[in-house]
């Protein structure tokens, strides 16, 4: 497969590879589930038009994990997806195909979904850069998600300067077809706003991401601090408690919003949006005839999302959604003083691919891991949020060849140009 774009554009001669929930007209559509055999989506996802028009060559469809469920890499219908440095290890979901054709220089670019650190795990995992854009920045018109309010599509690529060509072309309003975003935001021309210049960039480094480190991961933390403080940077450990708690949020979320997305057969009603009811009626018709075929996690999620409506009617959802603002606030009354957060965008390295005879609690114990405890919090808040591959460490459990380490960089909604320039002055300096 290959589609070609225009003949000029920011993106001509770059090669891009688009992860399996998101809509290529006419290419079949797997979301990493047999569930979504035989469906092919009718019309193009806004994001793949917008790389097209930008003259990017659309190589293939990156494989995801089942139904986009797993921060893990061994669930996807076609198999598990080795980590490009270990290929015994994991490399990280659900947007594990994307990141590791990038990492191996496969394609230049790639699109990643993300509802709980589907881009910046994978990124940090196999050793790329990619990126959670503010909530709504980027449209998800034509791709299959789990919840409206969480949902993002992003750029993942080797370099910043790449990721920031890409966000530069997706980014921006839909005509209304996404009714998550604004209208009068203005999208700057990213990639040529990077300077690199850290002098005086204030870092907070939040304690609390670090609280489940390994001794790796925290080694290499303590060396991009140092190396930030010799550039010029101001890095001061700040402590944000809500951290630490928000993933209690997710446990109550998650399964309600699965819940809903299988309730409606994987989109929501009531959004002033652009609905695709080819994909409707596929799912509807497939889970009458072919539920057996969700993996474990696909499986518990709705069935505890069900439980919980029909225990107290999802009051327990209703006030985890009430928590959001405040968990949102407490980040950004730090962000009010600091330039940017910093913290290990997963507090260690891969873990080991799991055998294949895994029984059902055993296949839900490996997807789970806490390996989302540092980047759900900001799908939970809407902040843009990047990892970036920082230095490699030995695994503690033994193994001897070197993992990469990734450091998560937050900041203010809607200053990705902040943000994205920053990412581009820790790079340099980590390289030197």
């Amino acid at each position: 497969m290959e589609i070609k774009g225009e003949n000029s554009g920011i993106l001509a001669g770059k090669t891009i590879a688009v992860k399996d929930n998101v809509f290529i007209a006419g290419t079949p559509l797997t979301n990493g589930s047999k569930i979504w055999e035989g469906y092919t989506p009718e019309f193009d996802a806004t994001v793949v038009t917008r790389i097209l028009q930008a003259g990017g060559t659309i190589l293939g469809k990156s494989t995801c994990e089942n139904q986009c469920c797993s921060g893990n890499s061994f669930t996807s219908a076609s198999g598990s997806v080795p980590n490009p440095h270990d290929i015994t290890r994991s490399a990280g979901g659900s947007s594990s195909g994307s990141a590791v054709l990038v990492a191996t220089g496969e394609v230049d670019m790639a699109i990643g979904g993300d509802q709980g650190g589907s881009i910046r795990m994978p990124s940090c995992w196999s050793g790329c850069v990619g990126l959670k854009a503010t909530f709504g920045l980027v449209p998800v018109t034509g791709s299959l998600g789990c919840e409206p309010s969480f949902d993002h599509l992003g750029p993942m690529a080797s370099n910043v300067t790449d990721v920031a060509k890409l966000l530069e072309v997706i980014a921006g309003y839909d005509d209304g077809r996404d009714h998550r975003q604004n209208p009068h935001v203005v999208i700057p021309k990213y990639s040529q706003l990077l300077t690199g210049d850290l002098t005086g960039v204030k870092f907070g480094y939040v304690k609390e991401g670090s609280g489940r480190a390994s001794d790796g991961v925290k080694s290499v933390m303590s060396h991009v601090i140092t190396k930030l403080r010799e550039s010029g940077a101001v890095v001061e450990e700040v402590s944000i408690p809500l951290h630490a708690q928000s993933d209690v949020l997710m446990t109550a979320l998650i399964p309600a919003y699965y819940d809903c997305m299988f309730e409606n057969f994987s989109q929501s009603p009531g959004f002033n949006e652009l609905y695709n009811v080819s994909a409707l009626r596929h799912f509807k018709q497939a889970m009458k005839g072919s539920a057996h075929d969700l993996v474990p996690i696909a499986k518990t999620y709705p069935l505890f999302g069900e439980y919980i409506r029909k225990k107290d009617g999802s009051q327990i959802v209703a006030r985890a959604m009430n928590c959001r603002p405040t968990l949102r606030k407490a980040y950004n009354d730090v962000l009010e003083k600091y330039d940017a957060l910093i913290m290990p965008t997963i507090p260690f390295v891969a873990v080991k691919l799991p055998p294949l005879d895994l029984t059902p609690k055993e296949f839900i114990d490996e997807v789970g891991q806490f390996k989302n405890i540092n980047t759900a919090p900001f799908n939970l808040t809407g902040h843009p949020a990047l990892s970036l591959n920082v230095g490699k460490v030995q695994p503690d459990d033994g193994g001897t060849k070197h993992l990469p380490v990734g450091l998560q960089i937050v900041c203010k909604h809607f200053e990705e140009a902040k943000l994205l320039d920053i990412a581009y002055g820790v790079e340099k300096l980590m390289t030197e």
